[in-house]
Parts: C-alpha cells; sequence; structure tokens
C-alpha cells in the first residue's frame, strides 16, 4: 500500500468515525488526488463498493489530451 493509500484510508476512516467534518474530509481528499467528491458520495459509497475499490477510484489518473 502506497502513502497516499494510507493517508486516503485515514482521512475516510476518520471522517467515518465522526473525528472529521465532511468538509475536512471533502478538502483532504481533493489536497491529495485532485478529485473533488460529494459529501453524500463518500458518506454513502460504502453501499456500493468497498473501501478499498474507493480508494483506487480516487487514484485513478485521467486521461490528459
Amino acid at each position: 500500500m502506497t502513502d497516499k493509500e494510507i493517508k486516503l484510508r485515514q482521512i475516510i476512516e476518520d471522517f467515518e468515525s465522526r473525528k472529521i467534518d465532511g468538509h475536512v474530509a471533502v478538502e483532504l481528499l481533493k489536497d491529495l488526488t485532485g478529485e473533488t467528491i460529494d459529501i453524500g458520495y463518500l458518506s454513502e459509497y460504502w453501499a456500493s463498493e468497498s473501501l478499498d475499490t474507493f480508494i483506487e477510484k480516487l487514484l485513478v489518473e485521467h486521461i490528459q489530451d
């Protein structure tokens, strides 16, 4: 597991355990990945995918034209 994956996992786990606010979590995720994540999606990702899959999606780099 990379450092970035570990940091993302910690942010998400801190959000889920209410150690950090949703807005803070979204900003930290954006700072690490460049992706803008909706708080609702962050709160409900687990209904359709695992934490590992969610983290993988956040780390996918977009193809540049």
